[in-house]
């Protein structure tokens, strides 16, 4: 399933709150951001994570929640779980990524 690109901190909670969801803070003026967008897209289009649901945050775009999120480096990932973060991954090393991602396959 394509990303979703949220637009405001009620998208997000909605987003957030049932299942396991992805979620990516970008910016796109951001080398590191740019990189790791598109393995994210990629991995959202995948089987193996059709039950996953991934979700795309422009901090410049949502400002307010990007700081009620605490997120302070861009890219950053959070996983949720039913409504609870569960991970919070900072910058855009594809090989991180890619682990957490088949360790939350694991888990399901």
């Amino acid at each position: 399933m394509p990303s979703q690109l949220v637009k405001s901190a009620q998208e997000y909670d909605a987003a957030t709150q049932e299942g396991t969801v992805v979620v990516t803070f970008f910016a796109t003026w951001n080398g590191p951001s740019r990189q790791i967008k598109p393995f994210v897209e990629e991995q959202s289009n995948k089987k193996e994570y059709a039950n996953f649901k991934f979700v795309q945050v422009d901090a410049d775009e949502c400002p307010e929640l990007t700081e009620r999120e605490d997120v302070s480096s861009m890219p950053t990932l959070k996983i949720y779980k039913n409504g609870k973060c569960i991970q919070n991954l900072a910058g855009a090393n594809v090989n991180t990524v890619s682990e957490c991602l088949k360790k939350l396959i694991q888990a399901n």
